[in-house]
């Protein structure tokens, strides 16, 4: 789960990398640069989303239940059909 949490934080940081970059090019009306950093961001954030619902999710809600903490399980279980 370690490695799991450190893979999404770092697709975090890409991602906010992505915004930033994608912010500097709009500043100096570089349409080609934003369209490229937007495909760039989508399929980040997609592949970040997958990564979420098949292992993060899945695993918080495992342990949860585990724990038998209702409020936790159904609030994971929330958020991941939410993500959807």
């Amino acid at each position: 789960m370690k490695e799991l949490v450190s893979t999404l934080h770092h697709q975090h940081q890409h991602a906010l990398k992505l915004v930033d970059l994608i912010n500097d090019r709009l500043a100096k009306k570089d349409i080609s640069g934003v369209n490229g950093a937007l495909t760039e961001l989508k399929n980040a954030l997609l592949s970040h989303l997958e990564l979420e619902d098949k292992l993060l999710y899945p695993a918080l809600i495992k342990a949860a239940d585990g724990r038998k903490n209702n409020s936790l399980a159904n609030t994971t279980r929330m958020f991941s059909s939410n993500m959807i």
